[in-house]
């Protein structure tokens, strides 16, 4: 089946979501380093929000098999 463009737009939607919220996390933590406190987002974090991406890189796998 082909994603339709409404599904293609949600999908893509969630990423670039995901992605921000990783970048945010990033910049979060490089600032709070130079500041010389400790991070705001240890490695659980960053590893919940990978598996977050590859659970809708399954999704988006799981759609296009439909």
């Amino acid at each position: 089946m082909k994603l339709i463009e409404q599904q293609v737009l949600e999908l893509r939607c969630e990423l670039e979501k995901l992605i921000t919220e990783r970048e945010g996390m990033i910049a979060e933590n490089y600032c709070r380093k130079h500041q010389g406190v400790s991070l705001a987002y240890g490695d659980d974090a960053f590893e919940k929000v990978r598996k977050q991406i590859e659970e809708l890189g399954n999704r988006i796998s799981w759609l296009g098999e439909k």
